[in-house]
């Protein structure tokens, strides 16, 4: 019985360490991707101001 006892007290840490690292791993997959996503968003939204500020200079002409 005390074997038992103790083999489930390890189950139940070692499923809590695991949720904890599995909510860590989507966190940071989470942050990733945004970061991933406002980094090519403020580059897509740099070469689109350019290029309508190069289209209406060019208009302009």
């Amino acid at each position: 019985m005390g074997k038992e006892v103790i083999y489930f007290a390890t189950f139940k840490q070692e499923q809590e360490q695991t949720r904890w690292l599995h909510i860590g791993r989507v966190f940071v997959t989470i942050i990733t991707y945004f970061f991933y996503s406002n980094m090519c968003y403020r580059t897509i939204g740099k070469f689109f101001v350019v290029s309508m500020f190069t289209e209406k200079k060019g208009v302009g002409k």
